[in-house]
């Protein structure tokens, strides 16, 4: 009888053993699942950044194209190609007279232009200082 409890005992000790190690197990996992999600996150928001930056990039040169067009003589034309995609994303450029809107999945880019008129489309846009105001495509 005494080796019998011995043998229950052990057997205990060994459960006891066991399930511990199950716990730690079982912690450690939450804590790689946690730093997974906060680096996830992390990553994720520095991608956003990235992509929001070339959209400003972009802006701020067709920006610097558009006013040094207006600070040109008359009959200056230059062309320039807007690409299809920035970063992999679809964007509209919409000009108003004094305003660029670059609108794209994630926000949009306000810019102020000088006076000018027409659109930019994807491709080739031909920029021209016609009798000192800006055209663009016309």
């Amino acid at each position: 009888m005494l080796i019998k409890n011995k043998h229950i005992f052990h057997n205990g000790k060994k459960s006891q053993m066991t399930f511990e190690f199950l716990t730690m197990i079982g912690m450690g996992m939450i804590v790689i699942y946690g730093f997974i999600f906060v680096f996830s996150e992390i990553r994720n928001d520095a991608l956003i950044d990235k992509k929001n930056n070339a959209f400003l990039d972009f802006g701020k040169s067709l920006q610097i194209e558009l006013t040094s067009a207006s600070q040109m003589n008359k009959g200056y034309s230059r062309s320039i190609i807007i690409p299809e995609k920035i970063s992999f994303s679809d964007y509209e450029i919409n000009l108003t007279s004094n305003t660029m809107i670059i609108d794209y999945e994630s926000g949009n880019s306000i810019f102020t232009i000088p006076d000018s008129s027409g659109q930019f489309i994807k491709g080739t846009n031909i920029i021209s200082n016609v009798n000192g105001s800006i055209c663009i495509n016309c």
